[in-house]
Parts: C-alpha cells; sequence; structure tokens
C-alpha cells in the first residue's frame, strides 16, 4: 500500500483548484469579449445603442458657431470721442418716421410674400390642369387654388 502524504494531498487540492480556475479563466475571458463586442448590444439592447450613439455623436460634434469672445471696455466720454475722431466714425441715430417705415416695410413684405405664394399656388394649379387636359371651358369651374 501507498502512504499518501499530507504533501501529496496538498499537490492534489491545488492540481484540482488550478484546473477549476483554468475554466473559470476561460469563461470570463469568453464573457469578456462578448460584452467588448458591439454586435451583442446591437441585438440585445438596439434602443440603448442608438441612444448611446446620439449621445456620443452629439458630444464629438462641434457647434456650427464658434461664440465670439467678449471685450468689456471701459471708457470715459473724452477717451470715445477721441477714438471717435481718430477713427472717423460716424455715429447717426434713426428717427421715429425711419422706424414707422421699418414695419411699414415689414407688413408690406409680408404682404407680397403672400401674395406672390397665392399666385404660385393658383398657378400651379392651372399649369396641373392644363398638362391633364382639363383646360377650357371647365378650367375656370375647376381651379381650385
Amino acid at each position: 500500500m501507498t502512504q499518501i502524504t499530507e504533501a501529496d494531498l496538498i499537490r492534489q487540492k491545488m492540481r484540482r483548484i488550478r484546473h477549476k480556475m483554468d475554466d473559470d479563466v476561460e469563461g470570463l475571458v469568453q464573457n469578456a469579449s462578448k460584452l467588448m463586442d458591439y454586435h451583442y448590444y446591437l441585438t440585445n439592447y438596439p434602443w440603448a445603442t442608438l441612444g448611446a450613439a446620439a449621445v456620443i455623436g452629439y458630444l464629438l460634434v462641434p457647434s456650427s458657431s464658434p461664440k465670439p469672445q467678449e471685450t468689456k471696455l471701459h471708457l470715459d466720454p473724452e477717451q470715445l470721442e477721441h477714438i471717435i475722431e481718430r477713427q472717423g466714425i460716424v455715429v447717426q441715430t434713426k428717427n421715429a418716421a425711419e422706424k414707422k417705415q421699418t414695419v411699414r416695410s415689414t407688413i408690406f413684405g409680408w404682404l407680397a410674400r403672400t401674395a406672390v405664394n397665392a399666385a404660385l399656388a393658383y398657378g400651379t394649379v392651372y399649369v396641373d390642369q392644363a398638362v391633364h387636359g382639363i383646360v377650357g371651358s371647365n378650367a375656370e369651374k375647376s381651379i381650385k387654388p
């Protein structure tokens, strides 16, 4: 009979632990590789993936217009007058008549655009009916702008 010593028992235990560890490490590596694969997330979490992509895109794309850096100057009236004279700057203010004209021109512009849009709509309908052969005596009755 062979006598199993305490050292042999420890060696057997260590062998079993190493064997188990190899299996555990393989499982861990497989899980880690699965979690690092983006296909896993696309198939299992499509909406979360889409949201994450949108957030990343928003953060990576720079803003459309850089914000101008604001510079504050503290000038007294004498310095300001000196700068205006030296640079040849002409300062003009708008009077009340010009402001009224601006309101009138805004209203006129809006009315003009509305009239042009209506004329285009009417013309489009008329041309469409002409292309389809409706123009004639029935054209006046059937045109609906």
